[in-house]
């Protein structure tokens, strides 16, 4: 499955920098023990890119991850983390937002 991710973050690493425009790139989603391999990460995660040069980086933290279906566009993920941005092999890694509806729905049954 493809998402897009977008931001103001660095352009290139280590010695990018941060756009003056809003970008947008199109990331492959990995499964979880494809990217389980690579991070230890959790099922509050998930993981995309991993494709050298195409990524996002420093300063796209909080950003959305979206796919697009028929009924709309959906979020299904926020930039955490990741590790030399840009490095084929090694995804960015997302806070996977399925595993805060509870938290989310809790959160807007008090505004």
């Amino acid at each position: 499955m493809m998402a897009t991710t977008m931001g103001w973050g660095t352009t290139s690493y280590p010695d990018g920098n941060f756009s003056k425009e809003l970008l947008a790139i199109k990331l492959r989603v990995w499964g979880f023990e494809e990217c389980y391999s690579v991070f230890d990460i959790t099922d509050t995660n998930l993981c995309a890119g991993g494709t050298k040069g195409v990524d996002a980086c420093e300063g796209d933290n909080g950003g959305p991850l979206i796919i697009e279906q028929d009924s709309g566009d959906v979020l299904i993920g926020l930039v955490s983390w990741g590790r030399d941005c840009g490095k084929k092999g090694f995804p960015t890694v997302f806070s996977r937002v399925s595993s805060a509806v509870p938290w989310i729905e809790s959160m807007m049954a008090t505004l």
